[in-house]
């Protein structure tokens, strides 16, 4: 935790074990009536309730000192039994030195530097967010890039100190720990997480589902909104005065009348047990404080009706020369809106990541394709933002709320594009409304990739069946997608003559790596990589202009020709060298010679040598014994 957050509740953890003792040492004398005891018996808890609320609450975060934390519990367990006992006694209480001693051992400092914690989170170079400051879980899989045990095995401690088990999504967990931690109020996130994770599990499904089904709806709104009170208090650093104190007032009614009245009513009805929409700003403060504890708290310093109403209703106005708000004459000082927006933020990250949770326990993975059908999964637009990071590539800004969507990456390589290419699939999986996908690095007017969904509805059968088929990708797997978006590049011959060395490379690169003797595994490999070049080339067919295509044909003759030979040799191993003297192996060598090479695109720079990462072969993927495999 932030080190100055950890002092602030370090030193609220202090007060409430002072109350607790100015508490106990305001006894009443023995002669005092039973009302008086019994209205001190009330206070003595009420303050042993704060103080155990407060540590607690501390307790997922380091610096929290566990041992330290059960010298205070059992001394505070220790003041309340002899006080106990002095009330049976007849005496009065005596003072407690050791809660005193256990309160003064309580580490004060100690916590992470601001701008360290979801780097030291996650374990990265950098803190994986964007220039709003919010937290991008699509950085934190690019980071582990095809590496998820990896990332699992970083999260997990979290995880647990959150109190989450380890649910079947993985972009559920990184969100989670992510926006707990990164929120500027973490302790204020990691409770409104517990306490609404537990009304969800412990209400009617009936209600958790209909309240569940309000959110889902709400996502879009939710996203926009967050994005404006974010993009607001970033610029408070660049303004001042009135400019700054209005801002800050804007963000705070967006805030409250967005995630703070949903997820405030949200609670009140779990609480209660029936749904009905949110109301107004003030029912909903006063049916949370109604329901005390600590929606009471989150109501009481996190809904500021003043506030809301005056900048709703234009009657807010800053006194600049007093520094303060002024609504119909009500003076309200600037620190409890700054705080109620960080109190609010902590409130709807938690809450979001409760409901992210809840969600991910009762996912049915299903072992298919990305599919936005697919129930209790993270919202569609950041699955599909995901998977560019999981392919390794950065993505800056992505706009999928359109019919063109955009996505800005912060480079695209030669080594990147089948990758993109991949997560350009499986995005199109995840928003149906999407008609054209472009890719661009720097200018948006300017895209590397732009793909129609028609070329990617192409290449998805080719995909699927390598996917299905392989523990890597062939290059071939996404040759109709690739001619698409090097022909806005090249020639249609050009185009052509390009994806018709990318399969001739294919189709060698299978023979050429195989061993000398094929067995059984070497000869269905062989024959499997051929026919996802087949299959690619057939797919590209009604992708080619007329009179542009004979070189196409003329590939695909040949590995069929390939195929049928293979196929037709039953000797097993099969001895390599027996099959050199095949004319249709002489000729697909022809073409690999005189059509290429060519680059990936031609549009986008290699990579530096030293970049390079070096070649592997596809295998057959083995069974999969779950489908707790597919994360996103």
């Amino acid at each position: 935790m932030d080190y100055r957050l950890w002092g602030a509740y370090s030193d609220a953890l202090s007060v409430a074990a002072q109350a607790v003792v100015s508490a106990l040492e305001d006894m009443p004398a023995p002669e005092a009536s039973f009302k008086e005891f019994r209205t001190w018996t009330d206070l003595v808890l009420a303050t042993r309730s704060r103080l155990l609320s407060a540590l607690f609450a501390l307790q997922p975060f380091e610096p929290f000192d566990h041992a330290c934390a059960q010298r205070l519990t059992g001394a505070l367990s220790d003041a309340l039994s002899d006080s106990a006992d002095a009330l049976c006694d007849g005496r009065m209480v005596r003072v407690p030195e050791g809660l005193m001693r256990a309160d003064d051992e309580w580490p004060k400092g100690g916590g992470i530097e601001v701008d360290e914690l979801l780097k030291t989170t996650f374990a990265l170079a950098e803190e994986p967010v964007d220039h709003y400051g919010d937290f991008r879980p699509t950085w934190v899989f690019e980071a582990y890039k095809y590496d998820n045990g990896r990332l699992l095995q970083q999260i997990a401690p979290h995880l647990s100190s959150l109190g989450v088990p380890l649910i079947p999504d993985v972009l559920a967990c990184v969100a989670i720990v992510g926006w707990v931690s990164g929120a500027p109020d973490p302790v204020a996130a990691a409770a409104s997480m517990s306490v609404m994770l537990s009304a969800l599990i412990d209400c009617d499904v009936e209600v958790t589902q209909q309240i569940l089904d309000h959110f889902k709806g709400r996502e879009q709104t939710s996203r926009q909104a967050r994005q404006r009170v974010l993009a607001a208090v970033t610029v408070l650093d660049e303004q001042k005065g009135e400019t700054q104190a209005l801002t800050v007032a804007d963000a705070y009614k967006r805030l409250a009348e967005g995630p703070v009245r949903h997820f405030g009513w949200a609670l009140r009805c779990l609480r209660v047990g029936s749904w009905s929409s949110p109301p107004t700003l003030t029912p909903v403060r006063e049916a949370l404080i109604g329901l005390g504890g600590f929606e009471a708290l989150i109501a009481e310093q996190g809904i500021l009706v003043d506030i809301r109403n005056g900048e709703a209703h234009e009657n807010l106005e800053w006194d600049g020369h007093e520094q303060v708000y002024l609504v119909h004459g009500r003076a309200i000082e600037p620190g409890s809106v700054v705080s109620a927006i960080r109190l609010a933020l902590g409130f709807d990250r938690g809450c979001e990541a409760a409901m992210a949770c809840y969600r991910a326990l009762h996912v049915q993975p299903t072992g298919g394709l990305p599919s936005v059908a697919e129930g209790n999964r993270m919202p569609a637009w950041q699955r599909a933002e995901t998977f560019f990071g999981v392919n390794g590539l950065r993505v800056l800004t992505a706009d999928f709320n359109a019919r063109t969507a955009s996505i800005g990456l912060a480079r695209l390589h030669q080594s990147d594009v089948n990758p993109c290419l991949q997560a350009l699939l499986c995005a199109a999986l995840l928003l149906p409304k999407v008609e054209v996908f472009e890719v661009y690095v720097g200018d948006p007017a300017s895209p590397q990739i732009k793909l129609p969904r028609r070329a990617l509805d192409l290449t998805l059968p080719v995909w699927n069946l390598a996917q299905a088929t392989f523990d890597m990708m062939p290059f071939t797997a996404f040759l109709p997608a690739n001619f698409v978006a090097r022909s806005a590049r090249e020639t249609p011959t050009a185009a052509v003559r390009a994806i018709a060395w990318i399969a001739a490379d294919d189709a060698l690169d299978a023979y050429n790596g195989a061993p000398d003797l094929w067995d059984e595994t070497a000869t269905r490999t062989f024959l499997d990589r051929l026919g996802i070049v087949e299959l690619a080339l057939a797919q590209c067919a009604d992708l080619i202009p007329d009179g542009a295509g004979f070189r196409h044909k003329a590939v695909l003759a040949t590995v069929r020709e390939i195929k049928a030979e293979v196929e037709a040799r039953a000797e097993r191993p099969l001895d390599v060298r027996t099959l050199e003297t095949l004319a249709c192996l002489t000729t697909v060598r022809q073409y690999w010679s005189a059509w290429g090479p060519v680059p990936r695109l031609p549009n986008i720079r290699d990579v530096p040598v030293s970049d390079r990462q070096p070649d592997r072969q596809p295998a057959l993927r083995g069974e999969i014994g779950s489908v707790h495999w597919q994360t996103l």
